[in-house]
């Protein structure tokens, strides 16, 4: 072997290496991020055994890169919201809970602008989306997801949503905080802590 293919092997040999560090370092990271997340919430809170359940599935899991089509036909792509705090919202159009809770979320996503709020209805089409809101006095807000016009994702199995509502508040890309059914603002504020 001349001088200069030893050279390219030594170079490409460095290069395979760093990639290869690089990779599992970034796979170590998120997990032990994923591990202390887990580590740090209080499960044994929840006083519900089902929700409870839910919650060890969520907490902790890194949220997958969908492309969503807004109820505006605007996209929001969850990987562009890496770095921010955003909070999932589920909700059904004829859920009792998410029929009383509306008009406080509103008030709270105004109060929290630096949050954003992105409400998912996995069975709803516009139209019933618009009914809803109106029925409130409510504008539809800026970040709606109806599950009609996302079909090719299956919330359902994506994020395992048994409950409406259900809020799923997510920093760096990880689900960090849950609740699920009526909140006020006093609750809101102390789920808000996770987002810190």
């Amino acid at each position: 072997m001349n001088k200069k293919n030893f050279i390219i092997t030594i170079f490409l040999a460095l290069i395979t290496w760093f990639v290869s560090y690089y990779i599992t370092g970034q796979i170590l990271n998120n997990k032990n991020k994923a591990n202390e997340i887990v580590r740090n919430y209080n499960f044994d809170s929840i006083k519900d055994e089902e929700i409870r359940n839910l919650a060890k599935i969520l907490i902790g899991s890194k949220v997958s890169d969908l492309n969503l089509k807004t109820v505006n036909n605007d996209f929001i792509n969850l990987k562009n919201l890496k770095g921010e705090k955003y909070i999932l919202e589920f909700a059904s159009t004829t859920c009792e809970a998410c029929n009383e809770t509306v008009e406080t979320l509103d008030m709270l996503e105004k109060k929290y602008s630096d949050i954003k709020f992105i409400k998912i209805f996995p069975t709803e089409d516009i139209t019933a989306i618009n009914n809803f809101y109106k029925k409130h006095n409510l504008n539809v807000p800026n970040y709606v997801i109806a599950g009609q016009d996302n079909r090719q994702i299956d919330f359902f199995s994506e994020f395992n949503i048994k409950f409406y509502p259900t809020l799923l508040f997510v920093k760096d890309g990880y689900i960090v905080e849950m609740h699920v059914g009526t909140l006020d603002e006093n609750l809101f504020k102390h789920k808000m802590n996770a987002l810190k």
